[in-house]
């Protein structure tokens, strides 16, 4: 697993949305490796599923386009547990972003398409997309817009640098968060063991997805500095407490 994690928090510095494909296909044995990583970052709460065909990845007309991609995974997740698709989603992303595999969340795409490709059960629903594919532009992780650790975390230079090393590396990582509509309106609140993420904003619907991807970073960061951990939902406020 450290290997995994490893080679994850390396990905968050060079992952990047991409709207720009070269159109390439994968080989047979590719996708197999896709599927399997899929299924091994899949489980009963949420999970992805493999769509090869670019008609899934045709928005509304009003909405922006991608160029030459063809491949995509639906995020499904059960009722409650959006927060573990977010979660598997950005593991997948920073899987692709370390074989230089450029990625995209989407919230808009080919609803018609998708639910006739995807079967759903009980309380899933199909959150949103992740496109992905081979692209020409180098990968490299774009902070415009982004706050720093220190404002994620509501607090002062100086109380900041009383956080211990594990809690800045965790702060560090969070920073550079994917989240809907480019807005990371979440704070990180600390104790002397643990870290709390508080979303600030529905963020359009998908901060369930947003919290997940968050608490990942969050994991992550902590993790290079030895720290491992186990995240408690409390009232609706996920908790990491390092062990």
């Amino acid at each position: 697993m450290g290997t995994t994690m490893d080679r994850w928090y390396s990905a968050c510095s060079k992952r990047c949305s991409v709207r720009e494909y070269n159109n390439a296909a994968f080989s047979l044995q590719q996708l197999a490796d896709i599927k399997e990583l899929i299924s091994e970052l899949s489980c009963d709460e949420a999970r992805l599923v493999l769509l090869k065909d670019g008609e899934a990845l045709k928005a509304p007309f009003f909405s922006p386009q991608l160029v030459g991609a063809r491949y995509s995974v639906a995020v499904v997740a059960s009722q409650n547990y959006e927060y573990v698709a977010g979660s598997i989603g950005e593991a997948f992303v920073l899987e692709c972003a370390s074989m230089d595999i450029g990625t995209c969340w989407l919230a808009k795409f080919n609803k018609r398409y998708v639910s006739s490709h995807v079967s759903l059960k009980g309380s899933e629903r199909v959150l949103c997309l992740i496109a992905f594919g081979y692209t020409d532009i180098p990968l490299k992780c774009k902070k415009k817009g982004k706050r720093s650790p220190i404002e994620i975390t509501g607090l002062s230079d100086v109380d900041y640098a009383g956080l211990r090393l594990w809690q800045q590396k965790a702060a560090e990582c969070a920073a550079i968060a994917p989240t809907a509509r480019n807005k990371q309106e979440f704070e990180l609140e600390f104790s002397e063991n643990s870290v709390s993420v508080y979303l600030t904003s529905s963020n359009g619907g998908f901060s369930g997805i947003d919290c997940g991807i968050i608490m990942l970073h969050v994991e992550l960061g902590a993790y290079q500095i030895g720290k491992c951990g186990e995240w408690e939902i409390v009232d609706g406020i996920p908790t990491f407490t390092i062990i």
